[in-house]
């Protein structure tokens, strides 16, 4: 069974108060980043960016209000671009502003941009990468992420569609590793940023995650679970299959 079909999600019709409470949460939400991001503002000002770190990289809403707020351009944009990739994979891909400078960053790129991705996919001249998403063919190349594993690209399409989100698609494409803006690793997800590099695009038939991959992610928390996926996404990859055959 997969595991989505088990998830309940909360609706209007499940807790009557919900839209109250969410509007109340995010209010109080607002207005605590807002000040956060002022006092942020205000140490920078008066003993510059290296004291105001905790500002920067304390919350991705935070940041989100920081370059809001920042209209003297306090902070120099090689920063922005680094505590954008910082925040990315954590709330971050949730705010437009962030996204930009995101998309910015690639002339910031480290040398050694692929550091944390697993050594044996390191150095390759190219990589093959996956997306699931409701994107039409023609739009989904702007699309930040995308991952090095097929099987991530069917459990987010899946995710998508069992919350009621539009019609989902799989998608395959080629980037080139000097277009890639980084490799975040933070939510195990071999996720690879880019923007409108993707080559070859091309649409898969839907064929959701492997079975081992699910055992694997839906296995109970330990110490080497993520070095097993690490090492089951690692395989995939260097035998050709992506997941699996389309033809499976």
């Amino acid at each position: 069974m997969n595991r989505l079909s088990t998830i309940k999600p909360i609706t209007a019709h499940t807790s009557p108060h919900i839209e109250e409470l969410e509007a109340k949460i995010a209010f109080e939400d607002e207005v605590w980043a807002t000040k956060t991001a002022m006092l942020g503002l205000e140490e920078i000002k008066k003993n510059g960016l290296k004291k105001a770190s905790a500002f920067l990289y304390q919350d991705a809403h935070v940041f989100s209000k920081l370059l809001e707020l920042d209209r003297e351009h306090l902070i120099p944009e090689k920063v922005r671009c680094e505590a954008a990739l910082y925040h990315f994979d954590d709330r971050g891909d949730l705010y437009p502003n962030i996204h930009r400078y995101v998309r910015k960053s690639l002339k910031y790129r480290p040398d050694d941009w692929d550091a944390d991705m697993p050594e044996v996919l390191r150095g390759r001249k190219e990589y093959v990468v996956y997306r699931g998403g409701g994107e039409s063919i023609g739009k989904v190349g702007k699309g930040l992420s995308w991952s090095l594993s097929r099987d991530i690209a069917e459990f987010f399409a899946e995710r998508k569609t069992y919350y009621g989100f539009e019609a989902q698609h799989i998608y395959r494409g080629v980037i080139d590793a000097d277009q890639i803006i980084a490799y975040l690793s933070g939510r195990n997800e071999f996720e690879i940023v880019q923007y409108n590099s993707v080559r070859d695009i091309e649409e898969l038939t839907p064929i959701g995650m492997t079975k081992e991959y699910m055992a694997l992610r839906d296995a109970e928390d330990s110490d080497d679970r993520d070095e097993k996926i690490a090492a089951y996404v690692c395989r995939q990859i260097l035998s050709g299959e992506g997941a699996k055959s389309d033809t499976q």
